[in-house]
């Protein structure tokens, strides 16, 4: 459905992130490492690529900015709407269902 398949251990890694399992430094340049392995390219994903590589950067706090993208990318990849808490599959090449598609 999506023109992205990332692997397991991208997913695996956010989940991480998310949940607070393991927000280390370390942690997050292995999730940018991953996702430099198959969303890079995606402007769908600006956002969490550039909060990936902010992450730990001298006078930017972005930690709760990863999580929000995490969660978001981990919903699109998943093939569900970012809009609150819907879980409708989203229309392809966006991040939202019909119903919450930006106008």
């Amino acid at each position: 459905m999506f023109p992205h398949e990332p692997n397991q251990r991208l997913l695996d890694l956010m989940d991480a992130f998310v949940s607070g399992r393991d927000r280390s430094t370390n942690h997050v340049r292995e999730m940018e490492s991953e996702f430099a392995r198959g969303l890079d390219d995606d402007p769908l994903y600006e956002n969490l690529q550039y909060a990936l590589a902010m992450f730990g950067a001298d006078g930017y706090d972005v930690e709760e900015e990863l999580v929000k993208e995490c969660q978001w990318a981990l919903k699109t990849l998943r093939g569900l709407c970012v809009y609150r808490d819907c879980e409708a599959p989203c229309v392809e090449g966006t991040r939202f269902c019909p119903r919450h598609l930006p106008q």
